[in-house]
């Protein structure tokens, strides 16, 4: 695309979305699960902390706290292939729930060398609480 007729379009979209968003507030921050089928993964934030990245490996990347390093969010690859793995052991998620977010690093972590174990347990631990529902899985 020609460099300025790509800008156009930027400048097009953001008057759009200057447009939009004039006058709105940004609700309050509520910790949920988003799941991109497009991508086929799926990112948690506990927290509306600020934070960085840490790339734990091809499937696993946490987020952590700039302030101290405390775990606040992830993101998970490679969901669907992570769910049927746990169908395979009779594991169902429903839309009322039925799992943990956790069981998907029990699923993950199976296969990974003990160094990278440690922060699938991390995980684990973090989202034990956090239902897994399937409308969350549902291609939006």
């Amino acid at each position: 695309m020609a460099p300025k007729l790509a800008q156009g379009f930027r400048e097009a979209n953001m008057d759009d979305l200057m447009q939009y968003l004039a006058g709105k507030e940004a609700g309050p921050f509520k910790a949920e699960t988003y799941y991109s089928s497009d991508g086929d993964f799926m990112t948690f934030f506990l927290r509306d902390d600020q934070c960085y990245a840490e790339r734990v490996d091809e499937l696993l990347t946490v987020y952590r706290a700039d302030a101290n390093d405390d775990l606040v969010g992830c993101k998970v690859k490679g969901v669907s292939l992570l769910m049927q793995r746990l169908q395979k052991f009779g594991v169902r998620v429903t839309p009322e729930g039925g799992a943990p977010l956790s069981i998907l690093f029990l699923s993950a972590a199976s296969d990974r060398p003990p160094e990278q174990q440690k922060y699938y347990e991390e995980m684990g631990r973090f989202t034990s609480d956090v239902p897994l529902y399937s409308s969350v899985l549902q291609p939006a």
